[in-house]
């Protein structure tokens, strides 16, 4: 079985090219996870605009709220897009499997 470093994982999901994981899921305020979950076929998700103004859906014209900045790097988390354009976070030290290779670290 081929293996690869968790920084090279990394490394080449900031390609534009799709890849496929698989990790253990944890959610540790609702105490919930440890399910193994694969997801193909998906995108490293940019953030382009965290942090930004967004104008929602609102009974008044033009009123914006600010979005939360992620904080991937502090909480070692990334989201993916999937390929139906919803996003999907996931722990990094939980990653198993990049494009079916093993990851250590």
């Amino acid at each position: 079985m081929k293996i690869i470093h968790l920084n090279e994982a990394l490394e080449e999901m900031k390609k534009p090219e799709p890849f496929s994981i698989t990790f253990i899921t944890c959610d540790k305020s609702r105490k919930t996870g440890g399910d193994i979950l694969t997801l193909d076929r998906v995108l490293l998700s940019r953030n382009e605009d965290a942090g930004h103004r967004h104008n929602f859906e609102s009974p008044e014209p033009n009123v914006t709220q600010w979005t939360k900045r992620p904080s991937h790097y502090r909480n070692a988390t990334r989201n993916v897009v999937l390929p139906n354009g919803h996003r999907r976070k996931f722990h990094i030290r939980l990653l198993l499997y990049f494009n079916g290779k093993k990851v250590f670290y």
